[in-house]
């Protein structure tokens, strides 16, 4: 690859000043309802081309299809740039394959860094067409369904289990890859918390992270004195806590997904000001990956009905924070 970072760099510090941002975020969140929200979007110039507010989907998808595009063409590194789109190439792996063997309808897919129609001909059969690592959990879920014992987390499992041991086989400098740990992790997590039992929560755990099972244990037996002293003062301490907090209560857990979610950007925020290095482009491709995830809890809250709080609570770190 063959980019030039300075200007690279340029681009994505001068493209911060049309992000949503935290204050145009904040007065979206403050509007009436859902029709004066998407109205103001529009002034903020977010989006393109003539949606109507009910197709409000189609303005997201085309704000996404624009970020990817930017990060094939100007990620300053492979293995930034498969960072930034692999899980879409993986997405789009798995849920070809499902259609093949299940009644899912057709929808629009993002690119990645595989285009579109070779994914088509991979899962179809022509694995010239694809990657090694794609190939991989293809044959192995397309078994699974031959044989017919696939199941709904087990393909997911094939096709999670596959992405991260690629993404830590490119992801090599410090930052990448540990927050690919921290993606491992925290799925980890989740999975402890839905988990009836050990031999359940191994069958659904993702190699290469930085937590055993036997600490996820902890988390499945509900044991809470001992979960807070296995994970005080660590990088894990808030998000656990949310989730041990949202399980006792039987709560949905929206503060842990919103810690998740907003980690990688929180740790890039000391960096801001810097024009240097691979932050500049991390930092804009965190904050409007955000603002388009965040466009869209606030826009199906209005439509919902839901009030303000529960709207607020869902959004992840933006711009200005």
């Amino acid at each position: 690859m063959n980019v030039d970072k300075t200007f690279v760099n340029a681009m994505c510090i001068s493209r911060q000043k049309y992000l949503l941002g935290k204050d145009k975020l904040a007065r979206l969140l403050e509007a009436q309802d859902f029709e004066e929200a998407f109205r103001m979007l529009g002034e903020f110039g977010f989006g393109e081309g003539d949606v109507a507010p009910e197709a409000y989907e189609q303005l997201l998808y085309g704000e996404l299809g624009q970020l990817y595009a930017f990060a094939r063409a100007y990620a300053p590194t492979e293995a930034i740039k498969a960072f930034c789109l692999a899980p879409r190439d993986f997405y789009n792996a798995e849920y070809l394959l499902r259609q093949a063997y299940v009644n899912l309808p057709t929808v629009p897919m993002q690119e990645g860094t595989v285009p579109i129609e070779r994914v088509k001909k991979g899962v179809a059969g022509a694995y010239n067409q694809l990657p090694a690592y794609l190939v991989a959990p293809i044959k192995e879920a397309q078994a699974s369904f031959e044989r017919g014992d696939a199941t709904g987390v087990g393909v997911s499992t094939i096709f999670n289990r596959a992405l991260y041991a690629y993404l830590l086989s490119v992801c090599k400098d410090r930052r990448t890859k540990g927050y690919v740990q921290w993606q491992i992790d925290t799925k980890n997590i989740s999975i402890a918390l839905r988990a009836d039992t050990r031999a359940e929560l191994e069958s659904m755990w993702i190699e290469g992270g930085k937590l055993s099972v036997d600490t996820l244990l902890l988390l499945q037996k509900g044991e809470r004195t001992a979960v807070d002293r296995r994970f005080l003062q660590t990088d894990y301490t808030e998000v656990v806590r949310a989730a041990v907090d949202a399980k006792e209560k039987r709560l949905p857990l929206v503060k842990y997904e919103n810690a998740v979610d907003s980690a990688f950007l929180r740790t890039l925020l000391p960096q801001r000001y810097s024009s240097e290095g691979v932050a500049p482009f991390l930092l804009y491709f965190g904050y409007k990956t955000n603002d388009i995830a965040n466009v869209r809890v606030i826009l199906a809250g209005k439509l919902a009905g839901a009030d303000k709080e529960s709207i607020k609570e869902r959004l992840r770190v933006s711009y200005g924070e």
